[in-house]
């Protein structure tokens, strides 16, 4: 096959943030996972939010694959505040609850340049490109809950709840890859479900494309479960299929 023949890989951007608990290294261990996956079927380019050196930026290139990384800006008098809801957590985890300008126009400057943004913790998403193709996020188990609960009834009641930011995000973003039982969480909360699916996938024969990475696969779908050893079972699904499936197959093709 010549050269010309071969797609080029989809351009994403990976924007994480630093987890002090990695120790060296340096980030979750989840986004290492997703960073590593997604090099070896796309052009992977990596933004780091928090305190890193340059020498653990190009670690992070070395180990994990992508084409590309940035971070470790110096503040900047442009520097503003992060959303009022985030302020505690992002003290605690980044030690500054103040959003890179110098992080953020790096991001913008490329913007273009890429396919798809993917986002993996709440404190990454206010570094999202304003113009981008489409927007991922990958929901660790920290998302859409309370991790500073206040038990003082009046901070309760004025101090705006980190889980009302993440239900914004999961109406803005296109795509949220999350676990099936966060999944039933988010849809409770109101996200909607087209939005929600359980993994990214690669076909056997190919690269990943747009369609099964970045867009849902879970709108206007029919589902039958049941343990197709018991003989009850396989009769009513046979029933299933002759009397009910091919009546919705006709009305909602």
């Amino acid at each position: 096959m010549s050269e010309a023949n071969v797609t080029a890989p989809m351009r994403l951007l990976y924007i994480t943030t630093v987890d002090a608990t990695a120790g060296d290294s340096l980030i979750a261990a989840s986004s290492r996972i997703n960073i590593g996956v997604l090099s070896r079927d796309f052009d992977v380019s990596l933004a780091v939010v928090g305190p890193v050196t340059t020498t653990a930026l190009n670690r992070l290139r070395l180990d994990l694959g992508p084409t590309r990384v940035t971070g470790a800006f110096e503040p900047s008098k442009a520097d503003r505040p992060i959303d009022r809801s985030l302020r505690r957590l992002s003290l605690k985890l980044l030690g500054t609850n103040m959003v890179s300008a110098r992080l953020q126009a790096a991001i913008e400057r490329k913007a273009e340049d890429f396919q798809a943004v993917i986002i993996d913790h709440v404190l990454a998403w206010p570094y999202r490109p304003a113009k981008i193709a489409g927007t991922v996020c990958f929901t660790p188990k920290a998302w859409f809950a309370d991790t500073e609960p206040n038990t003082n009834l009046l901070t309760r009641l004025l101090v705006p709840k980190i889980v009302d930011y993440e239900l914004a995000i999961g109406a803005d973003t296109d795509t949220i890859i999350t676990p099936p039982e966060l999944a039933m969480q988010l849809s409770e909360r109101g996200v909607p479900l087209s939005k929600l699916q359980p993994s990214f996938s690669r076909p056997a024969s190919s690269r990943p494309s747009v369609d099964e990475v970045t867009f849902p696969r879970t709108a206007n779908r029919i589902g039958y479960v049941g343990y197709l050893g018991d003989d009850q079972n396989t009769a009513s699904l046979l029933w299933f299929l002759d009397n009910v499936w091919s009546l919705c197959a006709d009305t909602l093709p």
